[in-house]
């Protein structure tokens, strides 16, 4: 991901896309007495107080996960540095 190679690729951006929507299924599956019809559809009413409110909670569980991503990537660069050595070698 953007740790690796130093920006975003086609693949994580797949990714990103992916963990955005599975995290704002959750949300609004998971809280639907939570948030208005507002906040869950699309539409007009997308200056809504709970659409900011839940679109908020969305990009927390995304940042979040993105933080975590990265913090186990940075513990285990010199493995994966080893690891494309040795693939490398063995593939050319």
């Amino acid at each position: 991901m953007l740790v690796l190679v130093g920006k975003f690729t086609v693949g994580a951006e797949d990714g990103l896309i992916k963990a955005t929507n599975l995290a704002r299924r959750a949300i609004f599956q998971g809280a639907m007495g939570s948030f208005s019809y507002a906040a869950r559809s699309e539409g007009p009413d997308r200056d809504h107080p709970d659409r900011r409110a839940a679109n908020a909670e969305v990009n927390q569980w995304v940042s979040q996960a993105l933080d975590e991503a990265d913090r186990i990537l940075q513990a285990l660069a010199e493995e994966h540095a080893a690891l494309v050595e040795l693939l490398l070698d063995q593939e050319t």
